[in-house]
């Protein structure tokens, strides 16, 4: 695995990374050795991502709204 973790996962690994995930739960019997890498703990990593993806649009979203914001104020200073 890569560990340049300061860089964004391309779409296409993301999708790829959930492709094989879904076709991992598909096999009934999937017990890995190494406990890090069970069904449950995939699961619990991608709600994690699922869940901090969310925050960072709506964060994102305000941060947009904000801008928009002071832009209007801007105009809304400079006309007068």
């Amino acid at each position: 695995m890569a560990k340049n973790e300061t860089r964004r996962i391309a779409p296409s690994v993301l999708k790829a990374d959930k492709d094989a995930f879904n076709a991992l739960k598909a096999i009934p019997d999937y017990a890995p050795s190494n406990s890090d890498y069970t069904v449950a703990k995939v699961e619990t990593a991608r709600a994690k991502m699922e869940e901090a993806q969310a925050l960072e649009a709506q964060a994102k979203a305000a941060a947009d709204a904000a801008r928009d914001n002071a832009v209007a104020a801007e105009w809304d200073y400079h006309n007068a």
